[in-house]
């Protein structure tokens, strides 16, 4: 694992096996495409009992999709997930997306997209606050008889915040996968994970522990995005279509970043 300083990029499981089949019929001269991406985070066995603020959604989620096909077909789909659970249970939260598109033709575009949030306020009394978690990622792009300017994409986000009672953010973890790229985590130092991945997965666990002065105030926001698109050919206004974590308008400050690529990528120091 490399662990290098660079100003903090804020970013903002429940683990599930994830089972993908997918059979793209070939025709000739006719390019056959398949995007598809999964995040999924869980926060638990905190030391504090949660809370609801009013004035911030428990758990929300959000998608949409949309195609178009004057020579082909294709098929766009998202979904996600968001559970927060306070007193009188123990405080937990499950959320996860997912986005899937897959395209056969000369002349196409599909895109889809999924998101889910988590917000729940704590009280740290004598200060000390601490949390388990584990975030599981997929990301996999697949093109069959290609033609030129073809480009199916598939990108993967889990992340959570630590912020104080103002909505300044404290510490943070971002995890993203994108298809064909390595797997990059960064997260702030008082965060401590282990990972586990493969060319299309990735698993991350770990937790999060930190003294604040006594009856510090916190808000744990949890996000999981995944976006997934298939063109061909690749229209000029394919990057647009790219939502990255830096889309939901989080806050950014100044803090030393811990960072690693993929066991596949890692350079040891």
């Amino acid at each position: 694992m490399k662990v290098s300083k660079r100003p903090m990029i804020q970013g903002l499981l429940f683990a599930a096996p994830i089972v993908l089949s997918s059979t793209i019929a070939i025709f000739p001269s006719r390019a056959a495409s398949l995007a598809f991406s999964t995040g999924s985070l869980t926060l638990e066995n905190f030391n504090r009992s949660g809370a609801v603020n009013p004035n911030f959604p428990a758990a929300t989620t959000f998608t949409a999709t949309t195609t178009n096909a004057t020579d082909g077909t294709v098929e766009a789909t998202s979904d996600a997930l968001a559970i927060a659970v306070i007193p009188p249970l123990a405080t937990r939260v499950t959320q996860s997306s997912n986005a899937r598109v897959k395209g056969s033709g000369r002349k196409l575009s599909g895109f889809a997209f999924g998101g889910s949030s988590s917000n729940l306020d704590f009280d740290t009394e004598d200060g000390f606050f601490r949390f388990d978690f584990a975030a599981s990622l997929s990301a996999i792009s697949q093109s069959t008889n290609p033609t030129p300017g073809e480009r199916p994409s598939a990108t993967s986000f889990a992340g959570f915040q630590i912020l104080d009672d103002q909505e300044n953010a404290i510490d943070f973890f971002e995890a993203n996968f994108t298809a064909g790229n390595p797997f990059v985590v960064r997260s702030s130092p008082f965060i401590q994970f282990t990972i586990a991945d493969t060319p299309e997965t990735a698993v991350v666990s770990g937790f999060y522990a930190r003294q604040f002065a006594e009856g510090t105030q916190l808000r744990v926001r949890g996000i999981t995005l995944s976006t997934a698109a298939v063109t061909v050919p690749e229209p000029s206004m394919f990057a647009a279509l790219v939502i990255l974590p830096g889309w939901m308008g989080l806050k950014r400050r100044k803090t030393l970043v811990q960072e690693a690529v993929s066991s596949r990528d890692r350079q040891f120091e």
